[in-house]
C-alpha cells in the first residue's frame, strides 16, 4: 500500500510529531494553521495550511476538501512538496524540539509574575 499525502485536520497537535513523521516519509501535509503543525509545514512548499479562523463548519469542510483535491489532482506538485517535506524533516531533531519546548516554558514563566501582579 502506498500513501501520497498526509491529511491532518487537527487543531490540537502540540509537538507535530505525526506531521514530522509524515514529512520524514516524504509526504506533503494537508493541515490546519495550528500550533505544532504551522511550526513544521511551510504552506505551498511542504504542504498546505488552512486558516480556519472565521470560517463556518461548512466553509472549513469545503476549503479543506479543496486543499486535498489540489494534492490529489496535481501529482507533480505533490511529488515536489513531498521531496521538500522530506528534506525539511531531516533538519529536525528531538534535541531541537525539546530546546524549543523549554524556551516556551521559559517565556511563559517570565510572564507569570507580571500576570500575578496585574491581577492584584
Amino acid at each position: 500500500m502506498y500513501c501520497s499525502y498526509f491529511a491532518f485536520p487537527s487543531l490540537t497537535e502540540t509537538f507535530g510529531q505525526v506531521v514530522l513523521e509524515a514529512m520524514a516519509s516524504g509526504l506533503p501535509v494537508a493541515g490546519l494553521l495550528a500550533e505544532g503543525v504551522c511550526d513544521l509545514v511551510s504552506d505551498g512548499r511542504t504542504g498546505y495550511l488552512l486558516d480556519v479562523e472565521g470560517l463556518s463548519e461548512e466553509q472549513e469542510i469545503a476549503a479543506y476538501r479543496e486543499q486535498l483535491t489540489r494534492l490529489i489532482e496535481n501529482k507533480s506538485k505533490r511529488v515536489v512538496m513531498g521531496q521538500s517535506a522530506y528534506l525539511e524533516a531531516q533538519q529536525r531533531s528531538w534535541h531541537e524540539a525539546m530546546k524549543y519546548l523549554v524556551q516556551g516554558y521559559d517565556e511563559v514563566g517570565r510572564g507569570v509574575p507580571a500576570l500575578l501582579a496585574a491581577s492584584r
